[in-house]
């Protein structure tokens, strides 16, 4: 999974006009999550799949921010990646 969120660009105190998307990623490693965001010092492990999910409902509260699924094709043609949500 990856992410968008616009970010401005400062020069000392003062904001320039520009706005340009930034890129993250969310990855599974064994059965934890870690946001791979290159501006970290290291991943986040956001921890198991009910955290992550925590996580990424938060992040697309706001309105700047936009989520993109990477599936294998088995997981598109069975839209498994539609999960129920239980809250």
């Amino acid at each position: 999974m990856i992410f968008q969120k616009s970010i401005d660009y400062k020069i000392g105190f003062i904001a320039l006009p520009l706005k340009r998307r930034h890129w993250i990623a969310v990855r599974r490693i064994a059965d934890q999550y870690y946001n791979l965001d290159s501006k970290l010092d290291r991943p986040l492990c956001l921890g198991n799949e009910d955290n992550m999910l925590a996580y990424l409902r938060t992040q697309l509260e706001s309105n700047d921010k936009e989520l993109f699924l990477i599936v294998h094709n088995e997981v598109e043609k069975a839209q498994s990646w539609l999960k129920e949500s239980t809250n």
